[in-house]
């Protein structure tokens, strides 16, 4: 829910700093006939979802889901009698998905060897030891490395064969450094798919951007920035459990009441606008982000600090901005 708040909270400010402004009622299609001439693809979706849960063929999901979406949306043009999926459209389809798959097919192909090596040698179960020792009994040094290590680990991996290897390699050293359990397996899983929007592997941005029609790697750079609070909100929460309703309900309350109030503010640092204040200028946006750190860390006093940074911003921003404007 953070993440999606964070989300929700950058792109609106976007939109309010570069002016953007959402579609007339008028124009927004109707549900019904949107429905109709797009069924094919909600049909094509439900068929992925029920072959990944159900069917449990991660490999060839995808693929007999997108020849389901081709089926179908043949059958459907011609059963209008609107222009069908040629095979000129067929080649141009090939050459798109092969321009695609040459961007990062190099890159997988090394990140595999990495995880091939671990696997095989043996050295990938061995991390969970050689973790706590390096890391010492200090849990931020110990976080820091479990981040990196499944980052590293979750390369180019489908999500449950990540997670699934990472909870062997990992999941013992969270659990033995005093972590809470759910807590740390949750950690590892947000950290082992953090490449799916990181370049250069960014598997998902790579996928949105053949979609979009936009460059690969700058999607990634983009997705990175709009999924900025996933690179903190797993420490937020492996130090502070409340944030996965953990604990007292008072205390539940009071943290996510914080964690929301920090998301919004980081939210308005990266995007350079802040309600009700305006366009943020550079400074304040490196003190509001310092500040919504701050306030993730649990404690009443960086609660107070942050609050009142966010206060400090809010003013001298208002004053910088009618002196601009006078």
């Amino acid at each position: 829910i953070l993440f999606y708040l964070a989300l929700l909270l950058q792109v609106d400010n976007y939109a309010a700093k570069t002016g953007l402004k959402g579609q007339p009622a008028s124009e927004i299609p109707k549900m019904w006939p949107t429905f109709v001439s797009g069924w094919h693809y909600l049909f094509s979706l439900a068929a992925l979802i029920y072959m990944l849960l159900v069917m449990r063929i991660e490999v060839f999901a995808p693929y007999f889901a997108t020849l389901l979406l081709i089926v179908t949306s043949y059958l459907t043009n011609k059963f209008r009698g609107e222009q069908t999926f040629g095979w000129s459209h067929f080649v141009e389809l090939i050459i798109d998905a092969g321009k695609t798959i040459v961007n990062i097919v190099g890159i997988l192909v090394g990140i595999g060897m990495i995880i091939g090596a671990l696997s095989l040698t043996g050295v990938g179960p061995a991390f969970s030891s050689e973790l706590l020792l390096f890391a010492d009994g200090d849990t931020y040094k110990l976080l820091i490395l479990g981040a990196i290590t499944s980052f590293v680990l979750g390369m180019g991996m489908t999500v449950t064969a990540c997670y699934i290897f990472l909870a062997v390699v990992m999941g013992s050293a969270m659990i033995e450094s005093g972590l809470n359990p759910v807590a740390g397996h949750l950690f590892i899983l947000y950290w082992g798919m953090m490449s799916y929007i990181t370049p250069p592997v960014a598997v998902a941005a790579v996928a949105a951007s053949t979609i979009a029609g936009a460059p690969a790697m700058e999607t990634g750079f983009r997705a990175m920035r709009l999924g900025a609070i996933l690179f903190v909100l797993p420490f937020m929460f492996a130090v502070n459990p409340t944030l996965i309703l953990v604990g007292e309900p008072m205390a539940i309350l009071h943290d996510v009441v914080t964690a929301i109030i920090a998301v919004w503010m980081l939210a308005s640092a990266l995007e350079g606008w802040l309600y009700f204040s305006g366009r943020l200028i550079g400074p304040l946006r490196v003190v509001l982000a310092m500040a919504a750190f701050g306030t993730l860390y649990p404690g009443t006093m960086t609660d107070l600090i942050g609050l009142g940074t966010l206060a400090f911003v809010y003013i001298v921003n208002r004053f910088m901005g009618a002196r601009a404007t006078a």
